[in-house]
């Protein structure tokens, strides 16, 4: 159906009870133009003057420790070297993880992963799960301590990892210093307190220049494990990102960390539900991750698990189609701008400056469909956005071009779905 007006005059005297029940009587189930009775609805308002946090990606993990990925799942997931984004997640961080060894070969398989990431046009961070167990206080790479007599030694051995990335094709974006380290558990791991960290970052890693560090990656995104580095001025110079895990909390702003000029990127979670209330749910998280959390990326874990982006078969998940609704169309260096985050009952919208277009992503995660309506403030004159929609039924589907009287329109979010508008 083509995009209508609905006269002022019909709602003067008989205003709708909703803005569903308006487009609904008057047969306009797909979008159309926001007059001002929408505000009843609850309008998203996108002011493209009111910046926030630079977008540096949507990434996954690599780690498998299983070797190597086939490159095809490769393209699934990130796309392909000449550029071209159809058909996959359009990812653009890739996470790989340091083995706990001193020496290359047991690099290789990992350090490939990267490179065939890094071909296509992503970024790679490094994490180590462990170090060398001949570093650690009981001898393991299960648990332990890093000695602190093994300090030095072991920030050699991540330099020597960062230089044989980049002797291999997967030259590093940030490098970790430690995976989880306030969590006890039964596989590869090494404890840190805070303290530690804290002396390590200041006395250890300001051997990297170009490679950025980050840290604590904490299992919750528990500020207390950072906080020490970041109050420590020469801890806090040898530190670019606050990293972290949001299992079981920590999704909340930062100050501390953003007021030391340090990005923060959530480098971890999954949820292995595959139903399609838990996929859209991770737009959902996304949507927080960005709006509440104000990090400056988002990774899911294993990039290849059928509840992550690519399946054991190569293909594309729901769930992968749910990521793409933001990494296809939110680009690296792309900036968040101040948006209207809940205008309505299970509505989630957060906008964006990307490559010069403003681009608006919707999540419904309630069991009805609703209409929303959306206003772009302090931007240049949009005509038309086209529409990108994964439901039930959709996966990333192009459902067309939706036309904007005065930088304003509506449309139609079904339930349980993610719909994305790009700018023309």
């Amino acid at each position: 159906m083509k995009n209508e007006f609905i006269p002022v005059t019909k709602f003067v005297n008989h205003p709708p009870r909703s803005c569903l029940t308006a487009a609904a009587k008057y047969g306009l189930l797909t979008a159309i133009a926001v007059l001002p009775f929408v505000s009843r609805c609850g309008t998203a308002y996108a002011d493209f003057s009111d910046t926030k946090q630079t977008i540096r990606g949507f990434g996954a993990a690599t780690v498998t420790w299983q070797g190597s990925i086939p490159s095809s799942y490769f393209d699934v997931g990130y796309g392909t070297t000449s550029g071209n984004l159809a058909g996959s997640v359009g990812l653009t961080i890739a996470r790989i993880r340091i083995p706990p060894s001193t020496s290359s070969s047991g690099w290789a398989s990992e350090v490939a992963n990267g490179a065939a990431a890094k071909s296509r046009g992503a970024i790679i961070m490094a994490t180590p799960w462990s170090p060398p167990a001949s570093m650690k206080d009981n001898n393991s790479t299960v648990q332990g301590h890093l000695n602190s007599s093994s300090y030095s030694a072991y920030a050699n051995n991540l330099v020597n990892f960062t230089h044989y990335c980049s002797d291999n094709g997967c030259s590093l974006y940030a490098i970790s210093v430690q995976n989880e380290p306030d969590i006890t558990v039964t596989y590869e791991s090494c404890i840190w307190s805070a303290s530690q960290l804290e002396t390590f970052c200041a006395n250890n890693m300001g051997v990297f220049y170009s490679t950025k560090v980050i840290m604590p990656e904490s299992y919750h995104f528990d500020h207390s494990m950072s906080d020490p580095t970041l109050n420590n001025s020469t801890a806090a110079s040898h530190v670019d990102i606050i990293g972290g895990h949001i299992y079981g909390g920590g999704l909340t702003s930062y100050s501390l960390a953003t007021s030391k000029g340090k990005e923060l990127w959530m480098t971890e979670h999954l949820d292995n539900d595959t139903s399609l209330s838990a996929v859209i749910g991770t737009g959902k998280e996304i949507s927080d991750c960005m709006n509440i959390g104000g990090f400056n990326a988002y990774l899911w874990w294993y990039l290849k698990r059928d509840y992550g982006p690519v399946d054991e078969n190569g293909n594309r998940t729901k769930r992968g189609c749910v990521m793409a609704q933001f990494a296809r169309w939110i680009r690296p260096g792309a900036q968040r701008v101040n948006c209207t985050y809940n205008p309505q009952s299970n509505v989630y919208v957060t906008a964006y400056k990307s490559d010069g277009k403003a681009v608006i992503v919707a999540v419904n995660t309630g069991s009805s469909s609703v209409y929303q309506p959306f206003q772009l403030q302090n931007w240049t004159s949009v005509s038309s956005v086209t529409r990108y929609r994964t439901s039930s039924s959709e996966d990333l589907t192009t459902t067309g071009s939706i036309s904007l009287s005065n930088n304003s329109f509506g449309a139609m979010l079904p339930a349980q779905s993610v719909s994305t508008f790009v700018q023309n």
